[in-house]
């Protein structure tokens, strides 16, 4: 994909922030806002012509299957929002932050200097995703955030490899997969049930292991699959018609509110400067 694209990459390899322990969830999660902040000040302080505008993050837990889809696909129109500064998918559990576009801008510096101090100042609250709980809840309580990020279609970024994660009860992501459950991309038959939103298709940009405790298991064939770059799952003919929802999307958010300057920047109190990610 950044061969593609001329995007720059950034990578982190290590845990930036010492941070307390949830059972039976991963540690290093607080790396995540922590890296995120340090890239984005560093955009910040150089030249407006100069810096990055939107960094995409992805979680080590993800594999891209369509290297062809540009990341600006999803981006709103600047000159329709250009205050929204946060896209995000949104399943069961609530928010989803495994992948993400923020852009390179003060409310940025914000809202991930308040995720990083929140269990500081809420220790009484449980964080049952940690870092994703924090985010979540700073975006839907907090007036400063609530008007700069939206919910956008789980599949343009975020698609899972299952259309349920439950079979006959039994929450499958805590075992190791099986062949049944490597997903063939089409959508389900009538009989077994509806579409999920979130569920992997051929041509989705990328696939997300999120929840699964038997990652090599579940990522390995996957990855095997993408290293094929197969026409039916990897390819720029998947592009238009992607374009063309995401198109529809926007236009449906644009016609949803009375004006674009409905949507207004909240002034915050930014970090100084210190001294990006794209991945792109």
């Amino acid at each position: 994909m950044n061969t593609i694209h001329d995007y720059r990459h950034f990578q982190c390899n290590t845990s930036l922030i010492q941070e307390a322990s949830i059972p039976g969830r991963p540690t290093g999660t607080w790396s995540k806002p922590a890296y995120l902040l340090d890239l984005i000040l560093s955009e910040l302080s150089k030249p407006v012509g100069s810096r990055l505008e939107w960094l995409f993050w992805f979680d080590a837990d993800t594999i891209i299957l369509n290297p062809h889809i540009s990341l600006e696909t999803f981006l709103p129109p600047a000159n329709l929002f250009p205050n929204i500064h946060l896209l995000l998918a949104e399943n069961w559990d609530g928010i989803n932050a495994g992948v993400f576009p923020i852009r390179v801008h003060p409310w940025s510096v914000t809202l991930l200097n308040a995720m990083l101090s929140y269990p500081l100042f809420r220790d009484d609250e449980h964080l049952e995703f940690q870092d994703q709980s924090a985010l979540s809840n700073l975006l839907h309580r907090f007036p400063g955030f609530q008007m700069n990020w939206t919910v956008v279609p789980h599949r343009w970024f975020n698609s899972f490899p299952v259309n349920s994660v439950f079979d006959n009860g039994s929450w499958i992501y805590a075992d190791p997969m099986d062949a049944k459950h490597f997903d063939d991309g089409e959508k389900p038959e009538p009989e077994e049930g509806d579409l999920s939103p979130w569920k992997v298709l051929k041509g989705d940009m990328v696939v997300h292991f999120a929840g699964t405790q038997e990652r090599e298991s579940w990522m390995v064939p996957w990855v095997e699959r993408a290293e094929m770059l197969s026409p039916e799952w990897s390819g720029p003919q998947h592009l238009a018609p992607l374009e063309a929802r995401v198109e529809q999307f926007w236009e449906e958010e644009r016609s949803s509110t009375e004006t674009p300057e409905s949507v207004r920047d909240i002034d915050l109190p930014v970090a100084p400067s210190a001294g990006g990610e794209q991945e792109a």
